[in-house]
C-alpha cells in the first residue's frame, strides 16, 4: 500500500482541519454528520487515511493535508514522495 507523505516542497505537520475546509465534498460529509461527533481534524485524518489518498492518485482530489496538490504533481506525480 502507498501511503502519500506530499510532495517534495512540502513541510511541517499536516492540517487535517484544512483539508476538510478546503475541500467541499469532505465539508459536507462531516457537517452531515459522517465524523460520527469526531472532532473536524480526526475526521480529516480519518477520511485521507481511508479515501483521500487513492482520489489524489485518481486525480480526483486537488487539495492534500499539506496544501494544494502541485502541478507537476498533477501532470504525472512528479515530485511525489511514498512510502511503500
Amino acid at each position: 500500500v502507498a501511503v502519500w507523505l506530499g510532495n517534495a516542497e512540502s513541510s511541517g505537520p499536516a492540517d487535517w482541519t484544512g483539508y476538510v475546509n478546503n475541500s467541499p465534498d469532505i465539508l459536507a460529509s462531516f457537517r452531515h454528520g459522517d465524523g460520527h461527533g469526531a472532532k473536524i481534524d480526526v475526521f480529516g485524518q480519518w477520511h485521507w487515511e481511508n479515501f483521500g489518498q487513492r482520489e489524489t492518485l485518481a486525480g480526483a482530489r486537488f487539495f492534500t493535508p499539506w496544501g494544494p496538490v502541485p502541478r507537476q504533481t498533477l501532470q504525472g506525480l512528479q515530485g511525489a514522495r511514498w512510502l511503500w
